[in-house]
């Protein structure tokens, strides 16, 4: 009897064994990576001739990045700083929403955009953010930044809306 329970011991023992070096040589599932939509370009007319588009660069701005984002179709992407505030300035041929936004706002209101003669800009605001959104013919922008003064956020998105529109 003593001999059964050595050898149902010895069985027991070896399909522990293996059932700790079977968990150990598992593989770790494959990472799936996505790619990156953004890619970095080295002037603000690359971007534009990517995009078909013509982002304007602020004037006195500093830190300035230009990127593309791909995808039908593709935004043009201008960041920069302006007086220690960063911008994220975007245009793309469509009309879904191309800001990035996902915060929640007060709308400021849908103005008349008079430097187009039709249509209208579209500012919100949050807690931490400005954001507004225009057309130019079959082109939108949008202009993003943190939190800041209204009338300050004001004065940078016209500067910006009447030179985009030239």
């Amino acid at each position: 009897m003593k001999r059964v329970y050595k050898i149902a011991a010895a069985v027991l023992a070896a399909g522990l064994l293996l059932l700790a070096v079977g968990c150990s040589k598992q593989e770790p599932a494959a990472e799936q990576q996505i790619a990156n939509p953004v890619t970095e370009q080295q002037s603000l007319d690359e971007v534009n001739k990517a995009a078909g588009t013509h982002l304007v660069r602020a004037e006195g701005a500093a830190d300035e990045k230009f990127s593309t984002i791909s995808g039908d179709p593709v935004v043009a992407q201008y960041q920069f700083t302006l007086d220690g505030q960063e911008y994220t300035f975007r245009a793309a041929k469509t009309t879904q929403d191309i800001s990035g936004v996902w915060e929640e706002g007060k709308t400021l209101g849908d103005r008349a955009d008079e430097l187009s003669g039709s249509g209208s800009v579209f500012v919100m605001a949050g807690e931490d953010f400005h954001w507004a959104r225009w057309f130019d013919g079959e082109v939108q922008y949008s202009l993003y930044t943190g939190e800041m003064d209204a009338n300050a956020f004001a004065d940078v998105e016209l500067a910006l809306h009447t030179a985009s529109m030239q």
